[in-house]
């Protein structure tokens, strides 16, 4: 989840983790409370979530694991 240690670093950015398995943003929602690190989850295929308008031109940084 490379999203979470650049919020670590970088308080002040604005975090969204995208996962498509619902058990993964599970665990996220648990470690974003315990570091405190502010965060919106979405449920979604990032292939998917590309087509939707809301979700289009939204990010300046987007990073992924292999």
């Amino acid at each position: 989840f490379p999203g979470v240690p650049l919020a670590i670093v970088r308080p002040d950015s604005k975090l969204t983790l995208l996962d498509s398995l619902n058990k993964r943003l599970v665990y996220l929602k648990e470690l974003c409370r315990a570091l405190e690190i502010e965060a919106e989850l979405v449920h979604a295929r990032a292939e998917d979530a590309g087509q939707k308008r809301e979700m289009r031109e939204r990010f300046d940084v987007v990073t992924a694991r292999a």
